[in-house]
């Protein structure tokens, strides 16, 4: 792409998004769009650790694939965010990325450590999450009624939005510019990385 082609991309993207700021308002700039990786197992490399920890490495991995999709499902029912989506790997292009990893977990107790982050690299929060399965939920199968832990779930859904609250307008609409324009580094790299 010419250097002129590149400023007339970049001038009509900029000038559009400022001078019809509806562009971005067409959804509801408070609806961001989530990522969440795939969280870390939390398995120690010493081996000689699993056993006395009660950590079972196959078991974990199943789990850092398997929770995100639960929290989506958390987030996605809440009807509070945009396209929620669980990726393999960090999306740098994500209004807000969401990564964890299993601090615990053994059937009983659930402890995760969560971080939220936006695009303009703020951080919303970097806190443990952690619930109990109660006798009650064991005994009358409230696992067939959504997750066990659907507690821990509800208590980071509750943190993002709590996050969320915090921020003005300007704030979520910049985040929703930052985004476009990682994504478009994406896209074509050597046109807009220097942005």
């Amino acid at each position: 792409m010419t250097p002129g082609a590149r400023f007339l991309l970049l001038a009509v993207m900029s000038s559009s998004l400022l001078q019809y700021p509806s562009i971005v308002h067409a959804r509801d700039v408070a609806a961001l769009s989530i990522s969440i990786s795939q969280f870390d197992p939390g398995v120690p490399d010493d081996r000689s650790l699993h056993r006395d920890l009660q950590i079972f490495p196959r078991i974990r991995d199943v789990e850092a694939k398997f929770l995100p999709f639960v929290l989506r499902e958390t987030l996605v029912g809440s009807g509070e965010w945009g396209a929620v989506r669980v990726v393999t790997e960090p999306d740098d292009a994500a209004e807000v990325a969401i990564s964890g990893s299993i601090v615990h977990s053994d059937g009983e107790r659930l402890e995760l450590e969560v971080q939220a982050i936006d695009a303009t690299g703020r951080l919303w929060f970097d806190r443990r999450f952690a619930a109990r399965l109660t006798e009650d939920a064991s005994q009358t199968g409230a696992a067939d009624a959504g997750s066990p832990f659907q507690p821990l779930y509800d208590a980071i859904a509750q943190a993002l939005q709590e996050s969320r609250q915090q921020l003005d307008d300007r704030a979520l609409l910049q985040i929703t510019e930052i985004s476009l324009l990682r994504y478009a580094v994406e896209l074509a790299p050597s046109a807009f990385e220097q942005y």
